[in-house]
């Protein structure tokens, strides 16, 4: 077994006024290849911001993306995001674009490839997508349990409250197979408004 025993501060340069540690963490980070705006981002775990550019304001203007990732696999795929925070093993890993997310607990906030903004999920598995389903757009969602808004077939959930034990889960439209929205819900309870039909 091989360590490093240190006594005393770590200093890191060359990164853009970030931090990262872990295998491949934050290795495409603009301020690392020469961006022009530091992103001061903390990654921490094996391939916390693995994919991670610049930041990008919206409007075209390059601003620092301020990303807080801490396990492995955090905020893998993020390419331009801002703001985001995730703590736990492939929270919101799978997220490509995304802003003002906050996302603790493994494995959540783990539902579509792009377009998340403005979410509050914790709780493992919380606000993650079934497999069989379409990738899915969160936003401004707040979610409190364990797979509370997981595994539901609408394309868009948007503004939706679920607090509880797999609240507001495995909803199903059973008309057309599919949901197209699921907007303006609020769920409070064990597995409140979950497997309807």
């Amino acid at each position: 077994m091989k360590y490093t025993n240190i006594n005393g501060w770590v200093w890191q340069s060359g990164l853009g006024k970030s931090t990262y540690f872990g295998t491949e963490a934050g290795s495409k980070d603009g301020g690392v290849n020469g961006g022009a705006v530091g992103n001061e981002n903390v990654g921490l775990g094996q391939s916390a911001l693995e994919e991670y550019t610049l930041g990008d304001g919206g409007d075209g203007a390059i601003v620092a993306g301020q990303n807080t990732a801490v396990g492995t696999n955090s905020l893998k795929t993020l390419l331009t995001g801002i703001s985001n925070t995730a703590v736990g093993y492939n929270s919101a890993s799978l997220e490509t674009i995304g802003n003002s997310n906050t996302v603790v607990g493994a494995n959540s906030l783990n539902g579509g490839v792009s377009g998340a903004d403005a979410n509050t999920a914790v709780g493992t598995g919380s606000m993650t997508k079934d497999s069989a389903t379409t990738d899915q757009q969160f936003s401004k969602n707040s979610s409190l349990g364990f797979k509370a808004i997981s595994a539901n077939d609408a394309s868009v959930i948007a503004n939706n409250v679920a607090i509880g034990f797999t609240a507001m889960s495995e909803n199903t439209d059973t008309v057309d197979g599919e949901m197209e929205f699921m907007d303006y819900n609020v769920a409070i309870g064990y597995r409140a408004y979950s497997i309807s039909e």
